[in-house]
């Protein structure tokens, strides 16, 4: 019967190796840590054939617990199998090179692969050697327990070392890191967290009720793609203990057992509400600029370097008669009188190399009447400074056009009546 430990804070993970291995052997003896000191302490006590890892294990990481496992002299030579996710493989690829592992099995593992690993790692079996060479190697092992208790006080120190290390980055980072319970109970939380939601200190955060005390809307915390992905990215906004509300940028995801169920709501959340705020101002500041920018009294184009029509306003699209999809696209040509065509092809160089324009041309209306248009202009440049497109305003100046003309009609009649009055006119 061979002895195994299996480090792995995932009882799913657990129950997948544990069939594996019963696939192997009918009676294994198979043992469980806790913790980081009950690892160390289980494979000094019970040398088992065969240790297994999880890369992504919490009491430290497994390839750190590989490494100080084969440091310790009494523990080395015993075969240590790390596993883990491809994420998890690529992101610790120099951990587990320094590990000194003397396997590494993808996860989810091949069954095939695992079977013939753990057949060609497993040590000749106690039970067969002759009763001096046990009694010699009981022996050997109590000496080298003796010898070894400074190195195992060592190993344990450095074991606690990372726990506090890890703990102590939880602890430390600026975002909340939490653990509930599926039916809306804190079981952990980090500093950052209780001062976020502006509680006095963490028992008092882990007491109150999450899904009554802490959303505004609960299904904010059941939403259907955490439920079928296990894993969501989310913004929504949290009730503080003053009542108050932040908006909170939440990274969470679902910590399964054997069966699939969810065993805890695990996550980290940062709070967004200066960015929230910046952004429904940016918001409403669009808004207030396309409704000046649609309603504005005076008509707006913008051309690319070919003269195609890249975007009208509403008061463009009044001002003509037609409907937006009429005219984007199209060629400004199409809508100047002929006789202004080709002068129009003459100064848009010019008001390219130039980079300002103010000119009066005709346009011809859907309806085929003629408008006359006076245009101000500009051209919009890349970041590299070439050139991107034009902005131009244009106001409607027919009415102007025929009062100016009615005017000037008038004093040319007046000037022809004066001269030609027989009688000397004196004033």
């Amino acid at each position: 019967m061979s002895k195994y430990i299996i480090a792995d804070t995932s009882d799913e993970n657990v129950s997948v190796l544990k069939s594996l291995i019963l696939k192997l052997e009918p009676k294994p003896d198979i043992l469980y840590p806790t913790s980081g000191e009950d690892l160390l302490s289980l494979v000094l006590t019970e040398n088992p054939d065969i240790i297994l890892l999880n890369l992504e294990s919490s009491y430290p990481n497994g390839a750190e617990a590989c490494r100080i496992l084969k440091v310790n002299r009494f523990c080395h030579q015993i075969p240590v199998i790390l596993y883990g996710t491809l994420s998890a493989q690529q992101y610790l690829t120099d951990a587990i090179i320094d590990s000194a592992a003397d396997a590494f099995l993808l996860y989810p593992v091949n069954e095939l692969s695992f079977s013939i690993l753990l057949r060609s790692l497993l040590k000749p079996n106690r039970t067969n050697l002759p009763e001096t060479t046990k009694q010699k190697s009981i022996q050997s092992d109590q000496t080298l327990k003796a010898d070894d208790l400074s190195a195992l006080e060592k190993a344990e120190a450095n074991l606690l070392e990372s726990e506090k290390l890890y703990k102590n980055l939880v602890e430390r980072l600026p975002d909340g890191v939490y653990k509930s319970t599926h039916e809306g109970k804190f079981v952990e939380v980090n500093d950052a967290m209780v001062k976020m939601l502006g509680y006095d200190s963490k028992e008092e955060l882990i007491a109150i009720d999450i899904k009554s005390e802490l959303y505004f809307r609960p299904e904010d915390r059941e939403s259907l793609v955490l439920q079928e992905k296990f894993e969501e990215m989310g913004i929504f906004r949290l009730k503080k203990k003053d009542g108050s509300g932040i908006w909170v940028e939440d990274h969470g995801w679902y910590s399964l057992d054997a069966d699939g169920e969810v065993l805890f709501h695990e996550g980290i959340m940062r709070d967004i509400t200066e960015r929230k705020i910046a952004e429904e101002e940016l918001q409403e500041s669009e808004e207030r600029f396309k409704m000046l920018y649609e309603k504005a009294p005076i008509g707006y184009q913008s051309l690319d370097e070919n003269w195609y029509l890249i975007d009208v306003n509403g008061t463009w699209l009044e001002m003509m008669g037609y409907d937006k999809n009429e005219v984007i696209g199209r060629w400004l040509g199409n809508f100047l009188s002929p006789e202004y065509t080709e002068s129009f092809t003459n100064w848009f160089p010019i008001f390219k190399t130039k980079g300002t324009i103010h000119t009066v041309y005709e346009m011809v209306k859907k309806d085929g009447s003629i408008i006359t248009i006076q245009i101000e202009g500009r051209i919009g440049h890349t970041a590299e400074g070439t050139f991107k497109q034009t902005h131009c305003v244009l106001s409607d100046i027919t009415e102007r056009r025929k009062a100016e003309k009615a005017i000037a009609d008038e004093r040319i009649l007046l000037r022809t009546l004066i001269d030609n009055i027989p009688d000397p006119i004196y004033v």
